[in-house]
């Protein structure tokens, strides 16, 4: 079995770098490796906290980065588990034939709790691995590029060939995760499809609630959602993937099942697929995106509805309803004013036209009480009692006028 001090000799042995931390961030340990990267001893920094230990260069402070290396500590030690950072620039103080100065340096950095019994944190360890070297910052046009050199090239006496394919694992792994974490957030359902049979390669949230939670990636469409053949997705896929041409539809109806063999929902999204192709322009994928708009849909057909059973109860009553604006004088009103008031709509005028002679002074005094209240009985009416003339006949019918500050709406009924 080994001993305390059998595991104190590996970790100095180690060629990994490695700082180890207590939760306050105090440093209690280094391996040699890490001690030579950073050209200290342990005399210089054991017992000391980490961002006095490695402070920034006071007349650079952009050079140490020391905001994004706490968070990644933080972060750490409150979720209990690894934390990583691709990139972070964080300059050392090193010894040089002048004296001590400030050099820049770039370090891919993972951050690991060690926690107790209790679950809790006890101990923090630093992995920074040093990629100043395969990192070139351009200070004319501010463009970070990563340069790497062949093995037995200049670089391969400060990397091995493992801490550089660890170093780039991890600042792959990073993007890969920054571009994962935006595709899930997107406020759309999107997804990739691979190939001629439609293979489902990433799925973003909101494409699983769209279709329900269940197995998508690695099945075809027609595998994973066998529901939604024959609804007319088919032949735009195999079009799109064959001529490379993109295709958009509005509010498409999509009948889906949220449970297996459970009943069908009628949806209606937008959609668009968008052709995915390789570096020579082949067609290898479909980009496919949208939007559920089905509660918009709903409102415009319950309008629709609406407005069809105003138009069916105003035939049937005989009624007729109009807006007047009264600073303009522009007129809107049912279709059934012909048929009710026997008026053109081209010859409908101006309202108080056809309101009955006897009547027309009280009614235009009402609308003038209504308009002198001002903006602040908009939510008040002066109602009055008319009626109106028919164009042809001649004939009466009673008229109820409600009259308010911007305009009139008045309803007639034969």
């Amino acid at each position: 079995m080994m001993t305390l001090s059998d595991y104190q000799a590996l970790f100095r042995a180690t060629p990994y770098p490695y700082l180890v931390m207590t939760p306050d961030l105090t440093i209690v340990g280094a391996s040699g490796a890490y001690l030579r990267s950073v050209g200290r001893t342990e005399e210089d920094i054991v017992g000391r906290y980490v961002f006095e230990a490695f402070p920034a260069e006071e007349s650079n402070l952009e050079a140490t980065n020391i905001s994004e290396v706490k968070a990644s500590l933080l972060r750490a030690l409150a979720k209990g588990e690894p934390d990583t950072t691709a990139f972070v620039r964080y300059a050392v103080e090193v010894d040089t034939p002048a004296g001590k100065k400030y050099e820049e340096r770039y370090w891919s950095t993972v951050h690991t709790p060690v926690l107790g019994a209790d679950g809790k944190p006890v101990l923090v360890f630093q992995n920074p691995v040093d990629v100043t070297e395969l990192y070139r910052f351009d200070e004319g046009s501010q463009v970070a590029s990563l340069q790497l050199t062949a093995p037995g090239g200049s670089n391969a006496e400060n990397f091995s060939r493992a801490q550089m394919h660890e170093a780039l694992s991890r600042i792959l792994n990073n993007e890969r995760e920054h571009l994962r974490s935006l595709f899930n957030q997107a406020p759309g359902f999107v997804a990739v499809l691979m190939g001629p049979k439609h293979v489902f390669e990433m799925v973003n949230e909101a494409y699983y609630q769209l279709v329900g939670h269940r197995e998508l990636v690695g099945k075809t469409v027609w595998e994973a959602l066998p529901e939604v053949a024959g609804q007319g997705f088919e032949e735009h896929l195999d079009r799109v993937y064959q001529t490379g041409e993109a295709w958009t539809v509005r509010a498409m109806p999509l009948a889906v099942q949220y449970e297996p063999n459970g009943p069908l929902s009628q949806r209606y999204i937008d959609l668009s697929y968008e052709p995915y192709k390789d570096q020579y322009g082949t067609t290898i994928g479909i980009f496919a995106q949208g939007y559920d708009v089905t509660d918009s849909v709903e409102a415009q057909k319950a309008k629709r509805e609406s407005d069809e059973r105003l138009r069916d109860g105003l035939d049937a009553t005989k009624m007729v309803v109009w807006d007047w604006d009264l600073d303009t004088g522009a007129l809107e009103y049912s279709d059934n004013v012909p048929t009710v008031l026997g008026i053109a709509p081209d010859r409908m005028g101006a309202v108080g036209v056809h309101i009955h002679p006897e009547d027309r002074e009280r009614v235009e005094a009402a609308h003038a009480r209504a308009q002198s209240r001002g903006p602040a009985a908009t939510r008040r009416s002066c109602a009055s009692s008319a009626r109106t003339r028919a164009a042809r006949s001649g004939s009466t019918a009673a008229a109820r006028c409600s009259s308010m500050p911007r305009a009139s709406r008045c309803a007639c009924a034969a």
